[in-house]
């Protein structure tokens, strides 16, 4: 009886958990696009060269650690051209007030 109730319980549990934790989290879907995206961003900034995102997804908070050069585990050479994204869809809110953005941007 008691195999039987887990039985029956058990994946149901596993499929409510994926239900609520797509709810909690819509980006997590897009995950895998999203690394892929910010490997592409940063090769692209390394070499100086313009990144035309053709209407990818990015988070604010990644372009915040970007420009801001904030985040301590980003670690990339900015090229002396800067960064120039186009045709980007940025997740989220980007306030850039009062940062100290040290190149050249173009978004």
């Amino acid at each position: 009886m008691l195999v039987r109730k887990i039985g029956f319980w058990f994946p149901l549990g596993i499929i409510l958990i994926l239900i609520l934790s797509a709810s909690v989290c819509p980006e997590a879907s897009k995950l895998p696009a999203l690394k892929y995206t910010k490997k592409f961003i940063l090769s692209q900034v390394a070499a100086g060269k313009e990144v035309d995102l053709n209407n990818r997804q990015i988070t604010a908070e990644f372009l915040k650690c970007l420009l801001t050069r904030e985040c301590k585990d980003l670690k990339i050479d900015i090229h002396r051209h800067g960064v120039n994204i186009k045709n980007a869809t940025i997740i989220g809110p980007l306030d850039l007030k009062l940062a100290d953005i040290p190149y050249e941007v173009s978004l």
